[in-house]
């Protein structure tokens, strides 16, 4: 009997996305670097309650938030 010959599986999604998430923060330092960033709307878009509703809750619940 022939012993079964394992092949290597390639995994593309995980280069895929690892090249996007290398593109997308390489766009990020750029931008940052060039000054092109609103730095002020950062906050206001990260902590609004539609963002926030999404985030799944990492923390005890009694400990308060800034949105709170």
């Amino acid at each position: 009997m022939e012993p079964i010959r394992a092949i290597p599986v390639q995994h593309y999604g995980r280069y895929v996305s690892a090249i996007i998430a290398i593109a997308i923060f390489i766009v990020i330092i750029y931008a940052s670097a060039q000054g092109k960033m609103n730095w002020n709307a950062i906050p206001d878009y990260f902590f609004d309650n539609r963002i926030m509703t999404g985030v799944p809750p990492m923390r005890p619940s009694r400990m308060p938030m800034p949105w709170d």
